[in-house]
């Protein structure tokens, strides 16, 4: 899979999103579910940019936050 500049662009700007609703709202990391609902993106492409570094993540046990 080729990310190109513009789908970035767009995850870095939803990125920046995310950090200032998690100030807003106290709460400090995303699941999987809410941060594929957020984003608009399916969960099989989340994993896909956390097993590329492309996204940060924090992960306990089998369970990945954003």
């Amino acid at each position: 899979m080729v990310v190109d500049q513009r789908d970035m662009e767009r995850i870095f700007e939803q990125l920046e999103s995310l950090k200032k609703m998690i100030v807003e709202t106290e709460k400090p990391f995303f699941s999987m579910d809410e941060a594929s609902a957020y984003m608009g993106l399916p969960k099989n492409t989340l994993y896909q940019y956390t097993s590329r570094n492309l996204l940060p993540y924090y992960k306990t046990g089998k369970r990945a936050y954003f």
